[in-house]
């Protein structure tokens, strides 16, 4: 069942309506559901899908790509043509596929495989949109998981400068979204999956809808060759070359954010280029998030926060357990060793799922369209950091507070609030709002109290 994505799907359409040709690049981490999305907008369309191979030369690509046009024309004459240049494939398009009066779509997927990860691919592409493809109507679609490669070789290209008439990153759904995924479950326990898999369509195809949450983790994360035991490999290996280094940077980052003079330390490397490097890799694979001090906007104290969810979970509940769960140590890992100490970290998630959908909160805030910041904010000047803040265009700021408790939050957390609001320096001349974000609402106390100027509860990220 093909769920979301009416936004991009919408974009897509719009330009296939325009009479000239079109060049789209869909780029977004691996599971994101980028293919899903290219099938789905195919449908009753007339065109040609193209996979790349993992990890093959140029010729094996070429092989693969008149083997799959060859059986979706089913055309045997074609597949035993040897081409043996993309300009010999590319130039058969051309004349025998394309057609100027009909509209044509042509989807290339794992881009960056398909292109070995080099540029000339890229460049016959180039000559081939100019000279034919864009006056005949064709629509190319670009399709990579490979963040860092669409972005640098591809959208930031000097061969597709200025060519480019969509870009879409593709992000995780929405938490309503989720809903439709696993239906039938108490908004609480879509908010326990969410902290885990937040949007990821894949991971939660993987679930059998008929189990529960704690049961679901114990099959699929805590066995020898379960999906989620082994996706920590697929996840480094497939998306970055040198992946012992990045998955360090991510162990590292699992355990507390780090600045980048910090993290230079810890890895014993320079704090230079590929550092930095591996960092912004990172964060266009939506792995890793840079914050500020976002009042003063000074770089000045940036940190690195790992903001994947799964990642998260992986090397703070799973990894610790590897040796037991790769040797078959016992059974329901996850109800003995990991189920009587996960609150605090389910805390953290709560935390860092709320940043990840920080856009949700502005709108259940209704300050959307006012809001130009939003993330944690660290401050070590003052001591002080908020989970969670929205710097406003009306001289507003925005202060979270994020509290996951199994009950409803009790007027606890006004003196918790108050001392940190003493230490917070707002810039002159804005005010503050402040705002409670409780997983399971607060009571009546505290509700009657005002002390919160809005309050958010965990059911309210699932409504529409």
């Amino acid at each position: 069942m093909f769920i979301g994505r009416q936004h991009e799907t919408s974009l897509l359409e719009e330009l296939f309506n325009k009479k000239d040709g079109k060049l789209i690049v869909i780029y977004g981490r691996r599971r994101i559901g980028k293919s899903e999305l290219m099938h789905h907008y195919l449908q009753n369309k007339t065109h040609l899908y193209i996979d790349g191979l993992e990890g093959e030369h140029t010729p094996k690509q070429i092989e693969n790509f008149i083997n799959q046009i060859s059986h979706q024309l089913k055309n045997q004459f074609l597949k035993n043509t040897k081409f043996k240049t993309w300009f010999e494939v590319f130039q058969y398009l051309t004349e025998h596929i394309f057609n100027e009066n009909k509209k044509f779509v042509l989807a290339l997927d794992e881009f960056q495989w398909m292109a070995a990860g080099q540029s000339k691919l890229i460049n016959q592409i180039k000559s081939f949109w100019d000279t034919y493809w864009k006056k005949s109507g064709v629509q190319l679609i670009l399709c990579g998981s490979i963040a860092h490669f669409m972005v640098k070789k591809v959208i930031h290209s000097k061969a597709l400068y200025g060519r480019i008439d969509l870009e879409i990153l593709l992000e995780g759904l929405t938490p309503n979204e989720v809903t439709k995924l696993i239906p039938n479950k108490d908004p609480q326990e879509i908010l326990r999956y969410s902290l885990i898999f937040n949007g990821v369509p894949k991971y939660y195809e993987v679930l059998d809808k008929n189990l529960s949450f704690e049961k679901n983790l114990n099959k699929h994360c805590f066995s020898k060759n379960s999906f989620f035991f082994t996706e920590i490999k697929k996840i480094f290996y497939s998306q970055f070359k040198e992946h012992s280094t990045y998955k360090k940077i991510a162990q590292l980052l699992a355990q507390k954010n780090y600045t980048l003079e910090e993290l230079a330390k810890k890895l014993k490397i320079s704090s230079g280029g590929s550092l930095k490097s591996y960092l912004e890799n990172l964060e266009l694979s939506g792995f890793v998030k840079s914050y500020r001090n976002t009042i003063t906007q000074s770089k000045k104290g940036q940190k690195y926060k790992l903001v994947d969810p799964f990642l998260k979970f992986y090397y703070s509940q799973i990894l610790p357990h590897e040796n037991i769960i790769s040797n078959n140590i016992g059974s329901d890992i996850y109800f003995r060793l990991v189920k009587p100490q996960i609150n605090p970290w389910m805390g953290l998630a709560f935390e860092n799922f709320c940043i990840l959908n920080s856009r949700k909160i502005a709108i259940l805030l209704g300050i959307e369209n006012l809001t130009t910041y939003s993330g944690p904010v660290f401050s070590p000047t003052e001591g002080v950091q908020f989970d969670l803040v929205f710097i406003r265009n009306d001289k507003t700021i925005t202060l979270c507070e994020i509290k996951y408790h199994s009950s409803p939050v009790s007027t606890i957390v006004v003196k918790e609030f108050s001392e940190k609001l003493k230490k917070f320096k707002a810039p002159k001349g804005f005010s503050i709002e402040k705002v409670l974000i409780a997983s399971n609402g607060v009571d009546k106390n505290l509700s009657e109290l005002c002390f919160f100027e809005q309050i958010i509860t965990g059911n309210d990220f699932f409504k529409n």
